[in-house]
């Protein structure tokens, strides 16, 4: 996994690697600013014109080495060096220094509003501005450039973090670049996966510039980046003389009259992940129409009404149970789920209306069992535990929650992150817009059982499911688009994506 750093953290990684690579800082932006160029060069022509805005600190350092090795490229560049006080970092002066000889008059200092001319639209604008030092909301002379470059049309490139966006956590008053692309030194920002904020960077890629993170003490880092890498390592070729039994028997109990559309999409997510059996609790209504559309599963009758009334005698053959999509809040329904928290001892998997049912009765999250996954929305999220203003308030109190109960929380969203009973977060960067559409939720818990009854722990089944899930959900968008896309698309999606992960490709 790769560690999502604070910004103090980031700076102790850079000073350890500075001191003990050993490397002095400049050459470190030398080495930053070289990963930029390779960057850049691979997805810009030798035709395009770069205007580069350099703040006074370190950002604006690199933002001048990188004009330097452009310049040297045979790149077009000229460079905005903006500052209100006169007052530069070490770094920016010593790259500024070697700068100017190159540049002359290309190099322009930036002291006031009128200095700063209009925006060339067919111009690339590199942002470097600040970094994540920056802990105070932008004002003055550099407020209104970032406002300038925001209502221009050019394509903005942000370095390691958008000027003005904290790297923390969230800011009053915010103004930041809106970034199309942020290329990201070594490890990602913290708000680059909540919503309020991570829009501003765009689509951010990381580049190794050779920082250090491996001498944290261990548990100092505890928010993480789950990647593909990580995914592989429990991914593996099935046995040539494996049989069902050897991938687990899931329980799912879903569905009610008018949604057993849910329980459907769960089943076939679970089975298209690769469970070896599959036994569906539904309602009497959704018996016909769960064994036309999923032959595979077995089909358990769960009421004579269209909603469940009773749950399955010994849960303990099974290996791993899922509940809630498309259930119902019934009285009844709530009878029985409150009988099966009682009675589980398996791994469980709670979603939709399994979450419902416990904000609706909660003292029965005083029965869930450890290590139980539950896959909140935000709106679920705070039906369950109260309203939250803001993503990195929702995490806290997740974290609160799953360190007393042993439970992990499964935070859904643009970039979801798994909180963890330790207080680790997990979060993940791939899915997609298209993905934001009911029955997709419903695909995640089959997903999740069948990883489960694979014989994967909470802790991991959680971080694989989410990732592969929305790598399903990429690979689908691939072919239909994002507007099109539908969760039985993303289901069909799963097999292929598995079948890439065997092959260690």
């Amino acid at each position: 996994m790769i560690p999502v750093l604070s910004a103090e953290q980031t700076r102790i990684a850079d000073n350890w690697t500075i001191e003990h690579e050993p490397i002095v800082s400049l050459d470190l932006m030398e080495r930053a600013a070289a990963a930029c160029i390779g960057w850049i060069s691979a997805h810009y022509g030798r035709s395009t014109r770069f205007r580069i805005l350099c703040g006074p600190g370190n950002n604006g350092g690199d933002g001048l080495a990188i004009a330097r090795q452009l310049y040297q490229s045979g790149y077009d560049v000229t460079v905005d060096r903006i500052s209100v006080n006169d007052r530069f970092s070490m770094g920016h002066l010593a790259n500024f220094q070697r700068l100017q000889p190159l540049l002359g008059a290309d190099l322009r200092e930036i002291r006031a509003e009128a200095d700063f001319s209009g925006i060339d639209p067919e111009v690339v604008l590199i942002d470097a501005l600040f970094g994540s030092g920056l802990e105070r909301p932008l004002s003055g002379l550099f407020r209104t450039v970032v406002e300038r470059i925001n209502a221009s049309s050019a394509e903005i490139i942000s370095i390691d973090l958008p000027s003005g966006l904290p790297a923390d956590g969230l800011m009053s008053d915010l103004v930041a670049v809106h970034a199309d692309s942020t290329l990201c030194f070594q490890t990602p920002k913290r708000t680059f996966f909540f919503p309020e904020t991570g829009e501003y960077a765009g689509r951010w890629v990381l580049l190794d510039i050779g920082v250090r993170t491996d001498h944290f003490p261990p548990g100092s880092i505890r928010e993480y980046l789950f990647t593909r890498s990580d995914l592989l390592t429990h991914v593996g070729r099935r046995r040539r003389f494996a049989h069902k039994g050897d991938f687990g028997h899931g329980l799912l109990v879903a569905g009610s009259d008018g949604k057993i559309g849910a329980a459907i999409l769960a089943s076939r997510a679970a089975l298209r992940t690769g469970l070896g059996l599959l036994t569906t609790h539904v309602p009497e209504v959704g018996i016909l129409p769960l064994q036309t559309a999923v032959p595979e599963a077995m089909v358990s009758r769960g009421g004579s009404a269209g909603f469940l009334e009773r749950i399955p005698a010994d849960l303990s053959r099974f290996d791993a149970i899922a509940v809630g999509p498309g259930l119902g809040t019934e009285a009844a329904s709530m009878t029985a789920f409150d009988g099966l928290l009682r009675s589980c001892n398996v791994p469980l998997v709670l979603d939709a209306d399994g979450l419902n049912i416990l904000a609706k009765k909660r003292s029965l999250l005083d029965h869930l069992p450890v290590g139980a996954i539950l896959t909140p929305h935000p709106g679920e999220f705070d039906r369950l535990f109260g309203s939250c203003p803001d993503t990195p308030q929702r995490i806290e109190r997740a974290k609160a929650f799953t360190a007393t109960s042993g439970c992990i929380l499964i935070l859904k969203g643009g970039c979801t992150a798994v909180v963890l009973p330790s207080g680790e977060v997990r979060y993940n960067a791939n899915g997609n817009p298209g993905m934001a559409k009911g029955g997709s939720g419903d695909a995640l818990t089959g997903v999740l059982l069948a990883l489960l009854c694979n014989g994967m722990p909470p802790e991991i089944a959680a971080s694989a499911g989410v990732f592969l899930h929305a790598a399903a959900g990429d690979l689908a968008a691939e072919k239909y688009g994002e507007r099109g896309l539908l969760p039985s698309d993303l289901i069909k999606a799963l097999p292929v994506v598995l079948r890439t992960l065997e092959s260690g490709v």
